[in-house]
């Protein structure tokens, strides 16, 4: 198991800057922590929210706002970042702003906002 190098840079920064940060992951809980724990970056977040604790997955945005809440934040000031066509859209329906990754090797970029059809 790899981290990717453009999210974890994303990740220390965010840390170093004083930000909180979780996760919001369409896994299990088992998986999510057993990641986590082979990355060393359990002590990284302030609260994990996962498939186990959610009744819809992405592309609903369940995931997204019950990770706001533990942090106790609006979804509007929180950044998400995701790899995912459905991630994205459930970051969108959550109202945050999302990055994602893109790309060999990947790297973070900003999605074109959605557009309103007339």
């Amino acid at each position: 198991m790899q981290p990717v190098p453009a999210t974890l840079a994303l990740l220390h920064q965010a840390r170093a800057a004083g930000l909180p940060c979780a996760i919001a992951s369409s896994a299990s809980r088992r998986l999510v922590t057993t990641g986590l724990r082979a990355l060393n970056l359990e002590h990284m977040f302030a609260a994990v929210v996962t498939a186990d604790e959610t009744s819809h997955g992405k592309p609903a945005p369940e995931v997204f706002l019950r990770a706001a809440a533990e942090l106790a934040l609006p979804p509007a000031a929180c950044l998400a970042v995701d790899d995912a066509h459905d991630g994205i859209a459930a970051a969108r329906a959550a109202s945050m702003p999302v990055l994602t990754l893109t790309g060999t090797p990947p790297v973070l970029v900003i999605p074109p906002p959605e557009r309103a059809v007339p």
